[in-house]
């Protein structure tokens, strides 16, 4: 080797060493960032192990029931009427004591008797007898509740120690994927805490029990009254979704509130479990109000009004609630001292205009109805409200002019088409009316009240067949509404179909037993069938029922005449006088 090749090994070897001397150094940061990254990385995002040892373990099918049971409750409570309504529910948080159930569970009811299952012996007692007779309910007060979705909200003071709450799946179920439920005592079922699989066909939107459309979940999971509220769940023993009550005529196939929905719901309904502020308060208010629970819906106004006493808002909300509850001057109150906080407030002079309206107190309805439009002439609802305070008043073209407006601006609305047909036919232009009844029928095709309507304009164009065809489709679409009734017999009297129209009569009167026309029409069909001791018996109910009522003197009148008796005939014309 020449002395020219050693240097260059020499140059090799040197930069060999400072490559291997920085190859290290780098080495030694690298390895000290790593050190840092798993704590910032876990304080943000977790990595997919992390995720996987957070997850719930897989179970078998009797693993499901055992850890799905220590979360079920039985809900019951009285219904008007008589009897009861039984439903299941599941626990959200059993810290805070919260549980979740379908809406037409808790229908119409502040609170229900809520049972959690019970072990003798190391078993479950699956005996409701047991439940009822030896085991104190807990006391379960409705939070909230969502029609929409069929979901309530329920709190109980505090859970049994050993119950745990279910944990929320964060994604949809997926066709073909096993899924559980646990019912506290279906419908079919002897005993209780009642457990059934099946699998999961699709995910979509589509109608449910209460008639609303929602993200539901169909399966082949077969369930009974008696499920509704329960929770469904994966092999995981997540909520998937809540098993809702919706009937279908195919087989083996069933609909559940999905677990996206649930979600939303519970955004909206956790937060008023337990209200801090005004605004809280305010919010499960007004949420309160629009489910009807209106004593419910003043208190927590009331509060809020607590809290913060300068909120023309609040005020307004809660006369709302009053003028829903017929407490009319307590609603007038509250009207007023929200526009003595605001002059402009809009809101305050629609519910004082709409108050004075049911007060009988017409000018002072339009006027506060007009000045509520001034400040939002945009509004159809406004157009109505005041069209309906001028149609009590007898200002049928006003009333018309004002339905009109509220057309022009929403032509989608049903009650604008409904209420305006029903206008045109008081002022007698039928055709009119019918324009009107045929688009509400187009906008919801399964309204009895459209086809009453149609009937209605018949019977005034003394059309009385016509008028007994849509009478008879009002019918089949609702049989219980006294009025259909009374108005197909006034059609099948002026036919002379006299055994219908006393059938109709009779039917009325079944529904409205206290309804003294009804009583009066009944007579006049058997008075014209010529059975007038019968008719007699009508017309003194009548009679009894409404004192002053000089029509049932007139007829009864003449029933005594076709009877001979003359005296009592003379003493009926002369009360009729009177």
């Amino acid at each position: 080797m020449d002395l020219f090749d050693v240097r260059q090994v020499g140059r090799v070897r040197a930069r060999t060493v400072r490559l291997l001397f920085l190859l290290s150094l780098l080495i030694c940061v690298a390895s000290a960032r790593a050190q840092d990254a798993p704590d910032k990385a876990a304080d943000k995002t977790p990595t997919k192990a992390a995720e996987a040892k957070e997850a719930p373990p897989q179970l078998d099918a009797p693993g499901v029931y055992r850890r799905t049971l220590k979360s079920t409750a039985w809900s019951r409570h009285p219904v008007a009427g008589g009897g009861i309504s039984e439903g299941t529910a599941w626990v959200l948080d059993a810290e805070k004591g919260l549980l979740v159930t379908n809406e037409h569970v808790v229908a119409g009811v502040d609170e229900v008797d809520v049972f959690f299952p019970v072990a003798k012996d190391g078993k479950t007692v699956l005996d409701q007898a047991f439940y009822l007779n030896e085991v104190k309910p807990l006391v379960g007060r409705v939070i909230d509740r969502d029609t929409k979705v069929d979901l309530a909200l329920v709190k109980v003071d505090a859970v049994p120690k050993d119950v745990i709450a279910l944990p929320l799946a964060a994604e949809s179920p997926e066709p073909g994927q096993r899924v559980f439920t646990l019912g506290s005592q279906p419908q079919g079922s002897e005993g209780m805490w009642i457990f059934t699989t099946g699998e999961v066909r699709q995910v979509y939107r589509r109608s449910h029990a209460r008639g609303h459309v929602a993200r539901m979940v169909e399966t082949q999971l077969p369930t009974n009254p008696g499920n509704s509220g329960g929770a469904v769940v994966n092999d995981r023993a997540e909520v998937v979704a809540v098993v809702e009550g919706a009937a279908t005529d195919a087989r083996l196939v069933s609909v559940f509130v999905d677990i996206h929905e649930l979600r939303d719901y519970l955004k909206q309904s956790v937060p008023l479990a337990d209200p801090k502020t005004a605004n809280d308060y305010n919010t499960r208010g007004t949420r309160r109000h629009d489910e009807g629970r209106h004593d419910a819906a003043i208190a927590d106004y009331t509060e809020s009004l607590r809290l913060n006493p300068e909120q023309p808002i609040v005020l307004t909300n809660r006369g709302w609630a009053f003028y829903a509850n017929e407490d009319y001057d307590a609603a007038l109150a509250d009207f007023e001292e929200a526009l003595g906080k605001d002059r402009e407030f809009g809101s305050a002079y629609e519910g004082r205009g709409t108050t004075y309206r049911e007060m009988g107190k017409y000018d002072q309805a339009i006027k506060d109805l007009t000045h509520a439009i001034r400040l939002d002439p945009n509004d159809p609802g406004l157009y109505q409200r005041r069209a309906t305070a001028y149609e009590l008043d007898s200002q049928l073209k006003n009333a018309l002019a004002d339905r009109n407006r509220a057309v022009q601006r929403d032509d989608s609305n049903f009650d604008y088409h409904y209420q305006r047909g029903q206008t045109l036919r008081k002022l007698r232009q039928f055709d009119e009316a019918l324009e009107d009844f045929q688009r509400a029928a187009s906008l919801a095709p399964a309204s009895a009240a459209v086809c009453y309507e149609i009937g209605y304009v018949y019977q005034d164009r003394k059309d009385y067949a016509q008028a007994v065809f849509f009478y008879d489709l009002a019918i089949k679409r609702d049989d219980t509404i006294a009025s259909f009734y009374n108005n197909r017999g006034l059609c099948k009297t002026e036919l002379k179909e006299y055994p219908g129209a006393a059938q109709d009569f009779l039917k009325a009167i079944e529904l409205r037993p206290d309804h003294a026309p009804y009583h009066r029409r009944l007579g006049i069909v058997f008075h014209e069938a010529g059975q007038d001791e019968i008719a007699l018996k009508h017309f003194n109910k009548a009679a009894e029922l409404d004192p002053v009522d000089t029509d049932t003197y007139h007829w009864r009148a003449k029933s005594h005449d076709a009877l001979g008796n003359k005296d009592e005939a003379a003493a009926d014309r002369k009360k009729a006088k009177e």
